[in-house]
Formats: C-alpha cells, structure tokens, sequence
C-alpha cells in the first residue's frame, strides 16, 4: 500500500511540473482557426523536445558512467550499460530528427 502511495504522490509532482511548464502556453490562448492550431503544435513541440532530448542525455551520460564505473568487469553489468546506451542515442536521434522535422515544417510554410 506505501508503494502505491509514493506511486500517486510522484505522479502528483510530475502532473504540477508539467502544468506549470505549459501554463504559459495556456495563458496565450490562439486563435480557432488551423494557422492557429500550428502555432500552438509548434510551440508545445518547440517546448517538450528539448525536455526529453536532455531526458535523452541524462540516459546516455548514466549508461556511460555505469559502463565505466559500476559494471566491474561483470558481464550483466556491462550488458545492461549497452542496453542503456543505446536506447540513449536513439533517443538523441529521434529527437534531433524531430526537432529538424519542425524546423523544415516551419521554414517551408513561413510560420
């Protein structure tokens, strides 16, 4: 039961997180029509990736310093490192391509 506690009590500090992270993208209010509805994609976008590319980083730097540091030359260890690596460099590259893809999506249309 204490572990679905601090399960709610983390959600709850991540739910007040994010909204105070979007509350000024809230308080802008576009307009109802599609152009407005882009700029609001792009903004919510141009706010979420740098978020989660750091997210992306912070993963592969902890890979790199448990490949280096913790694994001592234990197999599993050294398994699981990669496993963290990788899974952090396709996370830097999903977002780098995403983050190009809203570059060229709003240089072409000149939003």
């Amino acid at each position: 039961m204490k572990s679905l506690e601090k399960i709610m009590t983390r959600t709850k500090i991540i739910s007040l997180g994010l909204a105070l992270y979007f509350a000024p993208f809230i308080a802008f209010g576009y307009e109802k029509t599609f152009k407005g509805l882009v700029y609001a994609f792009v903004d919510i976008l141009g706010m979420v990736v740098p978020v989660i590319f750091a997210l992306s980083m912070i993963v592969f730097m902890w890979g790199i310093f448990k490949y280096i540091f913790l694994s001592g030359g234990d197999e599993k260890q050294i398994a699981e490192s990669r496993n963290i690596i990788f899974y952090g460099v396709i996370g830097i590259f999903v977002m780098v391509s995403v983050w190009g893809l809203v570059n060229f999506v709003t240089r072409t249309f000149f939003i």
